[in-house]
């Protein structure tokens, strides 16, 4: 089939499921790169850790921090209390009051003070052994700030956070020898594949 013909045919699958045909056309594109690019059969058992099954459904839950609350701690605690495997921060909107972040390559956290911040974004992935999230604010002078955020992110005015479930996987941190660091596993609900 060709490409118009699949795009007609996720958009009438689309309006069926009332998702939106931009998220379906995405998805797809992504998933079929991401498919096609498969190492060979040899290889593909050491992959299997790094990737998702393609077209995982996903829902979203949204939440607002207050002032005082501090971000990583309650993004990590909604995520728990609802049993969420898989998810990632699809927006964020907000202040801080006080910002920790430990920057690229370096051991110890930096932690702003100096005012208030806006928060420009924040991403990541949050799973079943912990979470790996960047944050960017930026200042009254709209200087910028980025880094991996840690506890001590507290917010200001609010946060406004909308966050991804992605079901049937679960994102695990677990040590590689590759990088030296915890990174991110992904396997099947319940099993390896």
């Amino acid at each position: 089939r060709t490409a118009a013909v699949e795009a007609e045919s996720g958009e009438r699958q689309c309006k069926s499921r009332e998702i939106p045909r931009i998220g379906f056309i995405a998805l797809s594109s992504v998933a079929a790169a991401m498919w096609s690019s498969r190492p060979a059969a040899a290889s593909v058992d050491s992959e299997r850790q790094l990737r998702s099954i393609p077209h995982a459904p996903m829902s979203t839950h949204v939440l607002r921090l207050l002032p005082g609350d501090d971000l990583v701690r309650e993004l990590s605690a909604f995520v728990k209390s609802r049993g969420m495997a898989a998810a990632c921060v699809l927006s964020c909107v907000g202040s801080t009051a006080k910002t920790t972040l430990r920057p690229a390559g370096a051991d110890v956290p930096r932690v702003f003070e100096e005012g208030t911040f806006e928060i420009v974004s924040l991403v990541g992935t949050l799973g079943v052994d912990g979470h790996h999230l960047h944050l960017s604010v930026g200042d009254k002078d709209c200087l910028v700030r980025g880094g991996h955020a840690m506890e001590g992110c507290v917010i200001h005015t609010t946060a406004e956070i909308v966050l991804g479930e992605i079901q049937g996987i679960e994102f695990h941190r677990r040590q590689d020898e590759r990088t030296g660091y915890k990174e991110l596993f992904i396997t099947n609900r319940g099993e390896w594949w």
